[in-house]
This record gives structure tokens, sequence and C-alpha cells, in this order.
């Protein structure tokens, strides 16, 4: 096991490089794993189609889980392909869930909603769980709101199509974790 070292970027697996480090290396987390779409999304090194996407997101949390501290903070979206495993990995971790920030899209980006005959409703917000180890630790603003509103991001960058607003992740960093916390 390893401690992990300032203003250095780790390239891998998420879930190989966090086994590299010990328990509660980290003050928070905070990230957004690939949601499973299965539709053909174009991404330069990642194809968005997992056979076990539930068992994804159980590793991913509960590495997230034992080498963080305080807060991890995991984005997901409840969609046609994942919202079984989604609802399933909610239900597992529900007693590490500390709170949900619903991110409201103010133009929401129209989808592929017909598939199979089947239409469905246009996703126009995300899902943010604040998940911890337990609730004596919950590092937040204690004024923070469940929700933020803002328009989606404009930019895409190339192998890219959905890149988070700065303006959520910043939501995120400035309530839920300390100024010089790792």
């Amino acid at each position: 096991m390893s401690v992990p070292q300032l203003n250095k970027i780790y390239l891998g697996d998420c879930l190989e490089v966090l086994k590299t480090f010990d328990n509660d290396s980290f003050d928070d987390a905070f990230t957004s794993p690939p949601y499973n779409r299965k539709v053909g999304d174009k991404y330069k090194y990642y194809r968005d189609n997992v056979s076990d996407y539930y068992k994804l997101l159980c590793d991913v949390t509960s590495e997230l889980l034992r080498v963080t501290k305080h807060n991890v903070i995991i984005n997901i979206q409840s969609m046609v392909d994942n919202k079984r495993d989604v609802a399933l990995w909610y239900a597992h971790f529900a007693d590490y869930i500390k709170g949900r920030v619903v991110w409201c899209k103010t133009n929401p980006q129209p989808g592929n909603n017909e598939r199979n005959g089947l239409r469905s409703v246009t996703n126009g917000f995300e899902d943010f769980y604040v998940f911890g180890k337990d609730n004596t630790d919950f590092t937040a603003n204690q004024r923070v709101i469940n929700y933020i509103f803002t328009p989606i991001n404009s930019k895409h960058f190339e192998g890219h199509g959905a890149v988070m607003k700065e303006e959520v992740a910043d939501f995120f960093i400035s309530n839920f974790t300390t100024r010089g916390g790792l």
C-alpha cells in the first residue's frame, strides 16, 4: 500500500490505482463514473457498455469509502440502460448515504428517447450522492441545499461529449471539502 503524493497524476484503471492506497488516504473523493448508456457514445478511449455495471458501481464505491476519511461524492444518472443497476447500488449502500444533491439542468440535451418502440422521459437532472463511513464525519457546509440549477456545459472535448459544468464541480468542492484537504 502507499500514501498519495500531492500534485501527482496517477494514470491507470481507477480500481487498480485505488487498491494501491492505504485506508483513509484521502479526506474526500468526488467522481462521475460512466453511466453505461450502451448506445454507442463516442469516447476516445472508452466504450460505455459494461456487462456488470452494478458490480462496477459497488467496487468503485467500496474502494472510495475505504481510502476516504470523510465524504465520497458520486455523480450518477439513472437511465434506460442502467436504472436497475443504479437502484440496486443505491439500496446496497443506503446505510452510507448522507445525502443527495440534484443537478437540475436548465437546458437538458435531448436524447434518443425512443428505443425498441418505447419512449422515455428526457433526463433534465443528475444525482450526486454523498456517502460516508458514518454520520459523525459529515463535513459539509451546514447550509448547503440539495439542488443546483445550471445549464449543461456547451464545451465538448475531443473524445468526450458529456463534460461536467465547472460550476457544478465547484459547488461540491466548496461545500463538501475543507481547504488544504487531500
